[in-house]
């Protein structure tokens, strides 16, 4: 497994959880300090109002 993909899956590495990829285009949001704050699942787009509020610091 390519180290970034151990960072992003394995609550050990990360510090937030573990979590597996379901399928492309799962997304994880990483804040200024280079922590995961959210994993957004494969089927929710990219433009929804959850990633929206989050990148504009609405959460």
């Amino acid at each position: 497994m390519h180290p970034i993909y151990k960072f992003l899956t394995q609550v050990k590495k990360n510090g937030y959880k573990d979590s597996s990829v379901k399928w492309n285009f799962q997304k994880y949001l990483i804040g200024e300090s280079g922590k995961i704050e959210k994993i957004i699942p494969p089927k929710k787009l990219p433009q929804s109002e959850e990633v929206i509020c989050w990148i504009e610091g609405t959460k």
